[in-house]
C-alpha cells in the first residue's frame, strides 16, 4: 500500500445530517488507507453515534477538520472532484469512479486532491458542484441508484485503494491550487467588466462558461501566470486609454477585421486535432490579437497558449473569450 499517495486524498463531507454517516465514512476511509477527512458545516457533530460507528477508526474521526465552507476545505488542493448522479443546466465533465481513480492517484503523488460528498437528502448544491474540475458518478441500478453517503465514500475509497496498488507516474506538469485559480477567475472577471465585455444583467453566465472552459483545459502554473500577465497588461492599457481617450486610433473597420480574425483563430484552435507553434496561420492570428494590447509573443509563450486552447473547449466559449480588447470601446 502506498500510504503517501492515499494520505494526499481528502474526503470532504458537506453538511452531513446524520452523525452516524460521518463515523461510518471514517471507518470506510481507514479500511482503504485514507485518513484526511474534512467536514463542512455538519448538522450534528461531534456525536456519540459518530464515535460508535467509526469503531476502530476513531483516530480518523478525532483528527477530522471542521470548516465553514467548501472553499476553505479545498483551498490547498490542485484537483477537486464532486460526486453527483444528477444532470444540471450547465453540466460539468463527468467520469465514473473507476475511470477517475487513475487520475486521482496520479495527481495525489504531486499534491492534495479533494473529493466532495453532499448531504444525504439532496446531494451537493450547484454552487458546490461548480467548484470541482469534474464530477464523479458511481454507476448502479438505473431504476434506483441512490446510495447512502457513507456507502458512496466506501466505494470511491475502494477504487482508489485498488488503483494505487498499480504503478502510476507522477505528472510532469505543476498545477495551481484552487485558491490560485480563484484569484485568476476574480482577476479575469474584473478585467472583462472594466472593458465592457460582461453583460451587466447576467455577468455570471459568461464567467460560468469560462470557468468550465478552464477547468477542462487544466492550465498549468506557468500558463496561469502567463494569462494573469495578459490580464495585467490589459488593465494597464485600459487605465491609460481612459485618461487619454483622444489617442485611440482604432477604427470601426479595423475593429471588425480584428473581431473576424479572432473568431477565425478560435475556430482554428478548436477544430484542429493538434496545433503547434509551426502553424503559421494560427501564430499570425494570435500575434494580431495580442500585439495591439502590448503583449509581446515569444515562441514558448505562444506554444503554451496554443497547447492549452487546443486541449478542449467549445467554439462558442473560445470565441467569446478571445474577443479582442478594444481601446476605449464598450460592448455593443
Amino acid at each position: 500500500m502506498n500510504s503517501e499517495i492515499l494520505q494526499n486524498i481528502r474526503i470532504v463531507m458537506v453538511q452531513t445530517w446524520h452523525p452516524g454517516n460521518i463515523g461510518a465514512a471514517a471507518r470506510a476511509m481507514k479500511t482503504m488507507g485514507l485518513n484526511d477527512l474534512v467536514l463542512v458545516n455538519p448538522v450534528d457533530y461531534p456525536h456519540a453515534e459518530a464515535d460508535s460507528l467509526a469503531a476502530g477508526a476513531l483516530d480518523v474521526l478525532q483528527q477530522a477538520k471542521v470548516v465553514s465552507s467548501v472553499e476553505e476545505a479545498i483551498a490547498d488542493c490542485q484537483l477537486v472532484l464532486a460526486t453527483s448522479a444528477r444532470t444540471r443546466s450547465h453540466p460539468w465533465p463527468i467520469k465514473e469512479a473507476r475511470e477517475a481513480a487513475p487520475q486521482i492517484v496520479s495527481e495525489a503523488q504531486q499534491g492534495k486532491v479533494a473529493i466532495l460528498f453532499g448531504p444525504e437528502r439532496m446531494g451537493l448544491h450547484n454552487d458546490h458542484l461548480r467548484q470541482a474540475h469534474f464530477h464523479v458518478d458511481i454507476p448502479g441500478n438505473p431504476e434506483y441508484g441512490v446510495l447512502n453517503v457513507s456507502n458512496a465514500v466506501q466505494l470511491v475509497c475502494y477504487e482508489l485503494f485498488m488503483t494505487q496498488r498499480e504503478s502510476y507516474e507522477s505528472p510532469e506538469e505543476s498545477y495551481p491550487q484552487v485558491n490560485e485559480l480563484n484569484l485568476f477567475y476574480q482577476h479575469l472577471e474584473d478585467t472583462l467588466d472594466k472593458i465592457g465585455f460582461l453583460f451587466k444583467a447576467h455577468p455570471g453566465q459568461a464567467m460560468l462558461r469560462l470557468k468550465r472552459l478552464f477547468n477542462r483545459a487544466r492550465p498549468e502554473k506557468t500558463e496561469l501566470n502567463m494569462l494573469r500577465g495578459m490580464l495585467s497588461t490589459i488593465d494597464k492599457l485600459d487605465t491609460s486609454t481612459q485618461a487619454q481617450p483622444d489617442t485611440n486610433t482604432t477604427t470601426k473597420t479595423e475593429t471588425a477585421m480584428t473581431d473576424n480574425r479572432t473568431i477565425e483563430l478560435a475556430k482554428a484552435l478548436i477544430e484542429k486535432e493538434s496545433v503547434t507553434p509551426d502553424d503559421a496561420q494560427c501564430q499570425d492570428l494570435m500575434a494580431d490579437i495580442l500585439k495591439p494590447i502590448g503583449f509581446n509573443i515569444e515562441i514558448m509563450e505562444f506554444e503554451d497558449v496554443v497547447n492549452m486552447w487546443a486541449r478542449k473547449g467549445t467554439e462558442k466559449t473560445a470565441s467569446m473569450f478571445c474577443r479582442p480588447y478594444r481601446c476605449g470601446s464598450n460592448r455593443p
